[in-house]
C-alpha cells in the first residue's frame, strides 16, 4: 500500500506541526525535516496541487538537490 511507504507529510503551518493526519495517523512535521531526509531518488507527493511551486521553490532554495 502507497501510505505505508509515506513516513510523515510536512506542513509549514506551526499550528498543523507535531499533529497527525485523521486517517492515516501520519505525524505532521516541519519542512526541515524534509530538507534533511531528501535524498536523489526520493519522490515527494504534494497533495495539492496549488502548492506545487512554492514546494519546488523551497526545495531547491534550501538544499542544492535537482527537483524534476
Amino acid at each position: 500500500m502507497l501510505l505505508d511507504k509515506i513516513p510523515y507529510v510536512v506542513d509549514i503551518d506551526p499550528q498543523k506541526i507535531g499533529k497527525y493526519l485523521q486517517y492515516s495517523r501520519k505525524k505532521i512535521l516541519h519542512p526541515k525535516k524534509l530538507l534533511r531526509d531528501i535524498n536523489k531518488d526520493d519522490c515527494i507527493l504534494i497533495a495539492n496541487r496549488n502548492y506545487k511551486n512554492e514546494i519546488i521553490k523551497y526545495v531547491k532554495n534550501k538544499t542544492n538537490k535537482k527537483i524534476n
